[in-house]
């Protein structure tokens, strides 16, 4: 258990873009785990049409999404690939992606951008 709060200010963190192939993405980490953070905060930008790569996490991490600006989409398929959901993603609305889940997420629109606050972590440490 940590002893110690943080507080980021998003103004304050650089933003970077992503590597190839992930061109046109854009992320400002807040949080990264390290031993007193069990989490990773971040809000990534994407350009018209970015999208992510499919990935998955492994257990006991999950991730969340939560739409900040514009219009993006989430979609996932089960570990036994027997269960495909897509969902929109608008300012406001908020996406759970449980473990072992693949999952990639993308600008819905080819004009404008699309802003999503991101959360990796584990979900022992709720416990």
């Amino acid at each position: 258990m940590t002893d110690r709060c943080y507080k980021v200010s998003l103004k304050d963190v650089e933003e970077v873009e992503a590597q190839p192939p992930f061109n046109r993405r854009f992320f400002k980490t807040l949080f990264k785990p390290d031993s007193d953070i069990k989490a990773s905060v971040f809000v990534e930008r994407f350009e018209p049409g970015a999208e992510s790569f499919p990935h998955s996490h492994i257990p006991p991490q999950v991730e969340v999404f939560y739409g900040l600006k514009g219009t993006g989409v989430c979609e996932l398929v089960s570990d036994d690939r027997e269960f495909f959901q897509k969902y929109t993603i608008e300012p406001g609305d908020c996406v759970y992606c449980p473990e072992k889940w693949t999952h990639k997420i993308k600008n819905a629109s080819v004009d404008e951008e699309w802003v999503v606050l991101g959360l990796v972590f584990n979900v022992n440490a709720v416990e």
